[in-house]
C-alpha cells in the first residue's frame, strides 16, 4: 500500500507575559500567563485576591477584577476595574433575625468615571419600612457627595482601609444604630463590560515551575499529531486483517464436512 502523506502543521511558539499590578500596589507582578499573541491580552480581566497584594491575611474574602491596559514586551500594565465581596463572607455577616439593607447608587468620582457602589447596611435589629427608606436616602447622598471629591484610585484605597466603611457607618448612625456595613460591590460603569468569557486564569508566581514547562508544550503537540497518524493507519490494516480471518473461519468448517462425508460413504461401501 502507498504511504500516505501527513500535512505538516506549523505550531506557534507561546510566550510567558508577566501580568503587573496597577501603580496602587507598587506595579508589582502579579504572576504569568503564556500567550501565542500578547497584544491581544489588552482587554482582557484578571480577578486577584486582595491578600495576595497587600499580605493581609483579613483580606482574604475580597477579590480585585483589573483590565489589562497595555503591553510593552514581556510586561502586561493593568487598570483598576472592581472591587468585589465574596459571597460567603455576606452569608457569614447576616445572622437569622437580623435584616439586611442593600442599595445601588451610580454616581461620577473626580477623574470622570462613572462608578456603581453596592452597599450593604445591618442594623442592630429588624427596622420599620420608613427606617430603610431613610437608610438608603441618606447613604446615597452621602456617596455621592463623597465619590464627586475623590478620584476611583482614592475609593479603591479607602475601601481596602476601611476608611469608606467607618465614614458612611458614621453617617448612618443618625439615623439608626448600625451594626455592620460593608461595601458587597464596587465597579466602573461602562457600555462594553469586560465580559466572563474574556476573563483570563494567571498562574501565581509563588508557586514554582519546572524548567522545561514551557518548552515542552511544543513537543506535546507534535508528538500527538504522529500518534494521530499511526492510530489511523492501524485503524484502516484491522479491518482488512479480520476480513482473511473471517474467510479462513468459513473454509474450514466446509473441508471438515467433506472429509466427514468421503469417510461416511467409504464405511458404507465396505
Amino acid at each position: 500500500m502507498a504511504e500516505e502523506k501527513v500535512a505538516k502543521t506549523k505550531i506557534k511558539k507561546k510566550k510567558w507575559v508577566r501580568i503587573i499590578s496597577p501603580p496602587l500596589f507598587k506595579n508589582e507582578q502579579i504572576g504569568e500567563i503564556p500567550v501565542i499573541e500578547p497584544k491581544a491580552l489588552v482587554g482582557r480581566a484578571v480577578t486577584v485576591n486582595l491578600m495576595s497584594l497587600t499580605r493581609d491575611m483579613r483580606k482574604q474574602n475580597t477579590s480585585l477584577k483589573l483590565t489589562i491596559s497595555s503591553v510593552k514586551a514581556d510586561n502586561a500594565a493593568t487598570d483598576l476595574y472592581g472591587y468585589y465581596l465574596n459571597a460567603t463572607s455576606i452569608k457569614r455577616l447576616v445572622r437569622r433575625g437580623k435584616e439586611k439593607i442593600g442599595l445601588t447608587v451610580i454616581c461620577t468620582t473626580s477623574d470622570k468615571k462613572r462608578i456603581r457602589i453596592m452597599p450593604l447596611i445591618i442594623p442592630h435589629s429588624k427596622v420599620k419600612g420608613s427606617i430603610a427608606t431613610s437608610f438608603k436616602k441618606s447613604a446615597e447622598e452621602f456617596i455621592k457627595v463623597y465619590a464627586s471629591k475623590s478620584t476611583f484610585e482614592n475609593i479603591i484605597r479607602d475601601l481596602i482601609t476601611n476608611k469608606l466603611q467607618r465614614e458612611i457607618k458614621g453617617a448612618l448612625k443618625k439615623v439608626y444604630p448600625v451594626r455592620i456595613l460593608e461595601v458587597a460591590k464596587l465597579h466602573i460603569e461602562r457600555s462594553k463590560k469586560p465580559h466572563e468569557e474574556k476573563e483570563i486564569n494567571v498562574i501565581d508566581m509563588t508557586e514554582e515551575k519546572p524548567k522545561e514547562e514551557k518548552e515542552e508544550t511544543e513537543e506535546k503537540t507534535e508528538d500527538k499529531e504522529v500518534t494521530e497518524t499511526k492510530e489511523k493507519e492501524e485503524t484502516k490494516a484491522e479491518p482488512e486483517e479480520k476480513k482473511a480471518e473471517d474467510k479462513k473461519e468459513a473454509i474450514e468448517p466446509k473441508k471438515e464436512k467433506k472429509e466427514a462425508e468421503k469417510e461416511d460413504s467409504k464405511e458404507d461401501k465396505k
